[in-house]
């Protein structure tokens, strides 16, 4: 049902808010659904897999930053689902 990560992303975070009423439950799918593969925002997953942005400096760090937060994010949300 789910081909790619961005429409899983937003169903997951329709769910939170579905569940909560609210977005704050889901600030960290939120974060990473903007910087990652929203088209209005950054969009690094897009730009660094074709080369056209964020290849160097200043923009490469932030790039870097926010792919390595993305990860830490969901790799806690993974965690706690597996806890439980």
């Amino acid at each position: 049902k789910y081909k790619d990560p961005s429409s899983l992303l937003m169903q997951i975070i329709s769910m939170i808010y579905d569940d909560n009423h609210n977005l704050v439950s889901a600030q960290g799918f939120i974060f990473v659904y903007l910087t990652m593969y929203d088209s209005n925002f950054k969009n690094f997953r897009n730009a660094l897999i074709h080369g056209r942005n964020f290849l160097k400096g200043a923009d490469l760090d932030l790039a870097f930053r926010c792919t390595l937060f993305s990860i830490a994010i969901m790799n806690c949300y993974l965690d706690r689902v597996n806890k439980n």
